[in-house]
């Protein structure tokens, strides 16, 4: 018997998602390292989408989706509510950034930067998403 999370009960593309992580980790380090300041409030914007509307609109998980389309790269299909929390993580920790690069903090808004590059590398690479993790246990003591 499968499992559904009691967050959600339909299904995301994991590949998508790792993906996904591509593109953040490209953003968080042109962030830190580039004046393309503005991609950190288009990344806080897709978050939002993939977080709140099942990923409608993002601009993000449609460039992933069609990667992977032309590709030809077979979907492996996990339950979408602990993504869907690790990308509330994401625009929680991309707004933080944002406000706090909109009002001069700029060492600490890349000290979140560097955290976000290492928790989306870990997704990427490894494919352990913290966010997911911190569901589970969540779930598993009642909330």
């Amino acid at each position: 018997m499968v499992k559904v999370c009691p967050m959600v009960s339909f299904q995301i593309n994991e590949k998508v998602a790792r993906l996904n992580a591509l593109f953040a980790l490209v953003v968080f380090i042109l962030f830190i390292f580039t004046e393309l300041k503005f991609f950190m409030f288009f990344l806080c914007l897709d978050f939002f989408f993939r977080a709140f509307l099942k990923g409608k609109y993002s601009v993000i998980s449609f460039k992933s989706k069609l990667f992977l389309k032309l590709f030809k790269i077979k979907p492996s299909m996990i339950n979408a509510g602990p993504k869907m929390f690790a990308a509330r993580l994401g625009f929680l920790f991309s707004l933080i950034i944002s406000l706090l690069y909109l009002f001069g903090f700029i060492d600490l808004a890349n000290s979140f930067s560097f955290l976000m590059i290492i928790l989306t590398s870990l997704e990427l690479f490894f494919n352990f998403c913290l966010g997911c993790k911190l569901y589970s246990l969540l779930c598993s003591l009642g909330f």
